[in-house]
């Protein structure tokens, strides 16, 4: 009873899941109107079962280990709340899915609040942290297709390493600068930074495992993505590497002479189309005209 008081009840505990709710059946009659359910499903089953199985296996894997990264991050959350975590992260993504402009992460810590008793301020913090976390992975990644592309130099792997290494950085500068401001604010002020505070993790080792489980949730994330373009016949091929190669390779057009014979071709085609069309303006000089057409 107690837990129930605390997390609310009806439209305050609710209200966030029936328009969830609601954004999926308007996603729903969206498809059917513009592109049908039964085509899409017919795609679907040209692919394969299997093939889809396992991306959606993968993408479930990865809510999972959001919601266990969500339960490691707020370690002073009752005991036996992980599905009460995973049901809140199944609507903060889906509202973020549907929103336009990320508006759906305002969801957060209002579910927060409504299901736990967070402060809102905490919850945002948190937010923001994570979603940090999340950039600085997909950061990494890209900076991995920049180190390939610079044929594995040794300046770029080290700015690669002190890129991985940043968070170890600014984790601990982070809580010593809010705490230097919220000694010199005022005190309203300081509690709204002590909530602020309360939204970091508590210690390093959380931290590290929060970066963690971010790195793997888009390790997967990716190679579900991967698969998916692979299916859809996006993903570059061999054959297709080598002609771009070959058409690389080719020399310019302009270094290139032209055969002996396109001034007569050019000429044919002149002399064709006036004659059909004696009245229009002549594209071509006068005094060509009176030339040889193997000269012009």
């Amino acid at each position: 009873m107690a837990d129930e008081a605390r997390r609310g009840t009806g439209w305050s505990r609710h209200g966030v899941a029936l328009i969830a709710g609601a954004c999926v059946l308007a996603y729903a009659v969206f498809i059917e109107v513009y592109f049908g359910w039964r085509a899409v499903l017919a795609n679907w089953a040209d692919i394969g079962a299997p093939t889809i199985i396992a991306s959606i296996l993968a993408l479930v894997a990865t809510q999972f280990i959001r919601t266990h990264r969500m339960a490691s991050y707020f370690p002073d959350l009752p005991s036996g709340s992980f599905l009460h975590l995973y049901r809140l992260t199944q609507i903060h993504n889906l509202l973020n899915i549907m929103l336009p402009f990320r508006s759906g992460e305002v969801s957060f810590p209002v579910l927060m609040r409504a299901e736990f008793g967070l402060p809102v301020m905490r919850g945002a913090s948190a937010l923001v942290v994570l979603r940090l976390l999340d950039l600085h992975a997909l950061t990494l990644a890209a900076g991995l297709a920049m180190v390939a592309k610079s044929d594995f130099s040794a300046l770029a792997w080290v700015l690669w390493s002190l890129f991985l290494l940043l968070p170890l950085l600014v984790f601990p500068v982070s809580r010593r600068l809010i705490g230097w401001v919220q000694t010199r604010a005022p005190s309203r002020l300081s509690d709204k930074l002590a909530q602020v505070a309360d939204g970091l993790p508590a210690h390093l080792p959380a931290f590290l495992l929060a970066w963690a489980l971010t790195v793997l949730n888009w390790l997967i994330k990716v190679a579900a993505l991967g698969l998916s373009l692979s299916m859809m016949g996006v993903a570059p091929s061999r054959r297709h590497s080598a002609a771009r190669s070959a058409a690389n390779s080719r020399p310019s057009c302009r270094s290139t002479p032209p055969p002996a014979s396109a001034p007569i071709l050019r000429a044919s085609r002149r002399a064709r189309w006036l004659s059909a069309r004696p009245d229009r303006v002549l594209p071509f000089p006068t005094s060509c005209r009176r030339r040889s057409t193997a000269i012009c």
